[in-house]
């Protein structure tokens, strides 16, 4: 979900950001982005979104190469899987997971909130999932980490509809809900760090509007957010480990 994400924005005129864990498949996301001749700045940045302090040294990497004081688009987008049973599973593999899945949102969220302050129209999009509603796969198997994160990141996106209502009118938040995607994001993909990329075509459950808005440039739309380009967009994406 992470390539297309970045590939889409790129081919909409988005300036963008990523971090994740491997350098090569980077690398290999920001050849996409320019392969038909975007002219849009593409960085890539090494951090673990569960560790906080790789989130700030990302986020401060970003204002300096794309030397800029605001980012319009801030798309949370990390997971993994593991940690399905709580009775037998092994804590670090739980820890981890909720801490990608729902730490990840919190800590990208927290770090970039002055940045999305700092422009003059912003929308931050949260990935949750199914599971975020429904907290199983089945009744013959345990799905507790992973579920847990989901809901907290729906809740949390929620949350923040008022919040920014209240607080920080110009800033907009949805939360996607996908289903089932073909990707690696699995237990098995966990223990063998497979990276969880796909094409998905993305749609958001909770969305308030908001034209993301830079004067000389045409008009486009993403993920239903209306953009006008040159925006810059970060967004997260993480291969286990």
């Amino acid at each position: 979900m992470g390539r297309e994400l970045a590939r889409q924005l790129a081919d909409a005129g988005a300036h963008v950001a990523m971090c994740d864990v491997s350098e090569e498949n980077m690398a290999q996301t920001r050849s996409l982005c320019l392969a038909r001749g975007a002219k849009v700045r593409v960085t890539t940045h090494l951090a673990d979104v569960s560790v906080e302090r790789q989130v700030l040294a990302f986020r401060d990497a970003v204002a300096a190469e794309h030397r800029t004081d605001h980012v319009d688009l801030l798309f949370n987008n990390a997971g993994i899987g593991g940690g399905g049973s709580f009775v037998r599973d092994d804590r670090e593999e739980w820890d981890k997971t909720f801490a990608v899945c729902w730490g990840g949102v919190y800590n990208t969220s927290r770090a970039f909130l002055p940045l999305l302050l700092a422009s003059r129209e912003a929308h931050l999009v949260n990935t949750s999932s199914v599971n975020g509603f429904w907290a199983s796969l089945g009744p013959n198997s345990a799905h507790t980490a992973y579920s847990a994160a989901k809901f907290a990141v729906k809740g949390f996106s929620e949350a923040l509809i008022n919040d920014f209502k209240l607080n920080a009118p110009h800033v907009k938040v949805s939360v996607v809900m996908p289903g089932h995607i073909g990707t690696s994001i699995s237990p098995e993909g966990y223990r063998q760090g497979c990276e969880a990329f796909c094409a998905p075509r993305i749609e958001s459950k909770t969305s308030r509007g908001g034209s993301l808005s830079n004067s000389g440039f045409g008009s486009g739309e993403y993920a239903g957010i209306p953009l006008s380009c040159p925006a810059y967009a970060v967004l997260t994406h993480r291969k286990p480990c």
